[in-house]
């Protein structure tokens, strides 16, 4: 991992915590991707539909979860706690 995305993620759990704002599940940091638990950055506004990259727009999310979101908006979101929490 480069030192500019570890530096986004650290910022990103600093300010949100490290349970995925998708399902609430606590994420596991120390697994590694593509391990479907593993730590995602999702976007609240889809990059798709001109979402940023700044930190309000950032959230940490288990990798399953985010690709389960894909790039629908929140309230478009299948049901995810039906995932388990992407355990």
């Amino acid at each position: 991992m480069t030192s500019s995305k570890t530096a986004r993620r650290r910022r990103v759990i600093n300010r949100w915590s490290s349970d995925c704002w998708l399902c609430g599940l606590p994420i596991d940091l120390a697994l590694a991707s593509p391990a479907p638990g593993s730590f995602s950055i999702d976007h609240v506004t889809p990059q798709a539909y001109g979402g940023s990259d700044r930190l309000p727009n950032l959230r940490p999310a288990h990798r399953s979860c985010n690709a389960a979101r894909g790039h629908r908006y929140v309230s478009q979101r299948p049901r995810l706690r039906l995932l388990g929490g992407a355990r």
